[in-house]
């Protein structure tokens, strides 16, 4: 999209913040302790919410990878009040048209994540998911934490699209396709 400098960045998430009080006294007053570069994640989120919804973009169809679903997710996965901080996050952040969530196992998406790393050996691949990510029995609880997530967003009326991500990556393009056109008719 399109680059914004300083001073139109800083009021657009201003502007965000404003709009949605609710859910950022929530982020800011709950037990998870966000961390001010996760609480600064969720303002750049929220601009790129703002501009999305620009009424010149009425005509097009805006998807964000890592929105306010998937950073409530980072920002909460390994918090022991877990399922009770996931409810009230989800109740507050601003609620997109749909996700698009693409399924797949836990150690599934761990090999996945180690056959991403484009350099050193293999351990070397696998100590760097491990520190960054975890192993995969933490990628099993983001996987848990995820489908709580969902379930909680489709409780308060948003829509869920879920792929089947253990196919092959042609097949999740086009089912996730099939799913945005869905979603972009609907519109209309």
């Amino acid at each position: 999209g399109e680059q914004l400098d300083g001073r139109a960045l800083l009021y657009l998430a201003n502007l965000f913040s404003r709009r949605h009080q609710a859910f950022f006294d929530h982020i800011r007053q709950s037990p998870v302790d966000a961390t001010a570069d996760e609480e600064f994640l969720l303002q750049l989120t929220g601009v790129r919410f703002l501009q999305a919804s620009d009424p010149e973009l009425h005509d097009k169809m805006v998807v964000f990878d890592e929105g306010f679903f998937h950073r409530g997710i980072h920002l909460i996965n390994s918090h022991e009040k877990r399922l009770s901080s996931l409810s009230h996050y989800i109740e507050k952040m601003p609620l997109a048209d749909a996700v698009v969530h693409l399924e797949t196992d836990a150690d599934v998406a761990y090999d996945r994540c180690i056959t991403r790393r484009a350099a050193g050996s293999l351990q070397d691949k696998h100590n760097f998911v491990v520190k960054k990510f975890g192993d995969v029995p933490a990628f099993q609880q983001r996987k848990s934490v995820m489908e709580d997530a969902l379930q909680l967003v489709e409780k308060r009326g948003g829509r869920v699209f879920r792929i089947d991500n253990h196919v092959a990556l042609a097949s999740s393009v086009e089912a996730t396709k099939k799913c945005l056109t869905k979603l972009w008719e609907d519109r209309v």
